[in-house]
């Protein structure tokens, strides 16, 4: 089974071309007022990359 944040699929969220990706510890509908989403989206503004600070291991590794 994909991991899910119980609203979209994991793969469903990478796009062609990207540059970077994180996943979070964060449901789906709270990240919008998450301060650790809102400083990685920063630091991605920034820098063109996540500080990784709040990264997870994608389930089944």
């Amino acid at each position: 089974m994909p991991a899910l944040d119980a609203a979209v699929a994991l793969e469903n969220t990478k796009l062609t071309g990207m540059t970077d990706f994180l996943i979070v510890d964060t449901g789906h509908t709270l990240r919008r007022s998450s301060p650790n989403v809102a400083d990685e989206v920063v630091h991605f503004l920034r820098y063109g990359r996540f500080s990784r600070s709040q990264e997870l291991a994608p389930a089944g590794e």
